[in-house]
């Protein structure tokens, strides 16, 4: 019920109290506080920048491992298609490069 009637108050002396109390830890924090204080803004972004780098590469990651271990039928179908295609395109090769001696040897007789 008192939050209701003087929820404001509260709101405003908690934050004027957590204000104070870290304007009299100030003088206690370790160096790399300093240089926070020191670069400010610049050291808060990119520290944000590099924090939401590491969450998107794991969500990520958690989504590779989670369709490599959903669908391991499908992979192996597709590695099966790829070594397939790469034989065919082998055979094309040779066949054309056969051709093309065999064009070559045709050519150079008249």
């Amino acid at each position: 019920m008192i939050w209701k009637t003087h929820g404001n108050e509260i709101v405003a002396g908690t934050i004027g109290g957590f204000s104070w109390l870290l304007a009299q830890a100030t003088t206690a924090l370790p160096p790399v506080f300093d240089k926070l204080v020191e670069n400010g803004i610049l050291a808060v972004l990119v520290a944000f920048l590099v924090w939401n780098s590491w969450q998107r590469e794991q969500r990520q990651s958690a989504r590779i491992d989670q369709l490599e271990n959903r669908h391991p039928e499908l992979l192996e179908r597709t590695v099966v298609c790829v070594d397939k295609s790469t034989d065919a395109c082998e055979k094309l090769t040779c066949a054309v490069d056969r051709m093309d001696k065999t064009l070559k040897e045709l050519i150079g007789n008249k």
